[in-house]
């Protein structure tokens, strides 16, 4: 279901659970560049247990997701999340480890999370990552970086300008198949 840019978020009952349950089958939730300024349904993963792309990005969204495996003890088989620039969204990321096996893509950039150990805790358990993009959100502190990307041998794009991460960058691995990583690090100190 693809509502993209479409000026869309006058109408909040869009996204009330009502409307939104006869769609429990949906694969694909495409809301990015919207005018949605509303709290996020916290369960909206949870209405989709087929969910494979949500991109609510672009959009001024309060609040934050709820894990889908607290409240259905399931998550959906999500391979691309983006929820970048929701200047509105705050408080704890969803729990992203339960999207372990599927997620490829996730980009979370310009969101006020609270990122504490997400970097050294949660980004190596998403080995399908291919694409990984957290620009702008004000990451701190040293990581082990070689440790971390070490584990993630799928990534390809790497996009994780103006933060505070300090590290070594680990070196690319030749033989890694056709695709390059591109890591774009421009005004982060690794």
């Amino acid at each position: 279901l693809d509502l993209s840019t479409n000026k869309l978020g006058n109408d909040d009952s869009i996204l009330q659970e009502t409307t939104l349950q006869p769609l429990s089958k949906l694969k694909s939730l495409q809301l990015q560049h919207n005018k949605f300024m509303t709290t996020i349904p916290p369960n909206l993963l949870s209405i989709f247990p087929a969910l494979e792309v949500l991109d609510i990005s672009g959009n001024a969204f309060k609040g934050s997701l709820s894990s889908p495996s607290s409240s259905t003890g399931v998550a959906p088989p999500l391979q691309y999340l983006d929820m970048s620039t929701n200047l509105g969204m705050a408080g704890a990321l969803p729990d992203l480890t339960s999207f372990a096996p599927t997620l490829q893509t996730l980009r979370l950039e310009r969101v006020a999370f609270t990122y504490d150990n997400f970097v050294e805790t949660v980004i190596p358990q998403l080995t399908s990552l291919t694409d990984l993009r957290l620009r702008e959100n004000g990451l701190t502190g040293r990581v082990p970086l070689d440790d971390i990307f070490h584990k993630l041998s799928n990534l390809r794009y790497l996009y994780i300008v103006r933060n505070e991460l300090t590290g070594q960058f680990p070196s690319l691995q030749e033989g890694a198949g056709d695709e390059v990583m591109s890591p774009v690090l421009t005004s982060a100190p690794i």
